[in-house]
């Protein structure tokens, strides 16, 4: 990553990288976005699959994989269900101005920049809809485990 967008990218520490520098370099220059997506996607798909042959191999019935990208990736495709998280965009440019410390502008081009909500509602299996109180929230995904636990677990050999 030093090699391909120098050591500006790079936290205090000088080891770890800051991903809010990285995505000054990255989101408002497409070409270099997809240098970035050129060297990230691949090594995150390599360790993701030996992850789930592991799980596998212990014969692990249920896992969840957790990422922003698997429907633009394509990853979804190899794995056994895909759930998707929705909640209003307004909610979502809210709660990444919260986590990142990013102004609305630069979390809204974040969110533009992946597949649009409508597009990854179309191939979900399972949608939990995150635009309720917590205890709303709780309660749906303790139905979506159940749902999961019948659907793989029980099936199992």
């Amino acid at each position: 990553m030093v090699a391909a967008f120098g050591a500006g990218i790079l936290g205090e520490d000088g080891v770890r990288i800051d991903r809010q520098q990285l995505g000054k370099e990255v989101f408002d220059d497409p070409a270099r976005r997809a240098e970035l997506e050129a060297i990230t996607h691949p090594a995150i798909a390599e360790l993701a699959s030996q992850g789930l042959a592991l799980i596998e191999s212990r014969g692990i019935p249920l896992a969840i994989y957790e990422a922003a990208l698997l429907v633009e990736t394509g990853i979804y495709r190899s794995l056994a269900a895909l759930i998707v998280v929705s909640c209003p965009l307004a909610d979502q440019i809210d709660r990444v101005c919260a986590r990142d410390g990013f102004t609305r502008e630069a979390a809204a081009a974040r969110i533009a920049s992946q597949l649009p909500l409508e597009e990854k509602l179309a191939v979900a299996d399972f949608v939990v809809t995150n635009d309720g109180t917590p205890e709303e929230l709780e309660q749906q995904v303790r139905s979506l485990i159940d749902e999961l636990a019948e659907r793989f677990v029980e099936a199992a050999p």
